[in-house]
């Protein structure tokens, strides 16, 4: 079971686009994506919301 989450960042031609990527490989992932898979995109939306927060704070 490997987990993996990326964070890129980089310009779009309009601003900063930051994308946000979690996902789950091997033979328990699909177990893993039905028990958590919910939760882990609403904690990842979570997130992006707090980095859009930060970022116009800066701004």
């Amino acid at each position: 079971m490997r987990t993996t989450a990326r964070h890129d960042v980089h310009e779009d031609g309009t601003g900063t686009r930051l994308v946000l990527e979690l996902s789950w490989q091997g033979p328990l992932a699909p177990l893993i994506r039905l028990a958590l898979g919910r939760k882990a995109r609403h904690m990842v939306s979570q997130e992006a919301a707090t980095f859009a927060q930060l970022a116009e704070a800066d701004g």
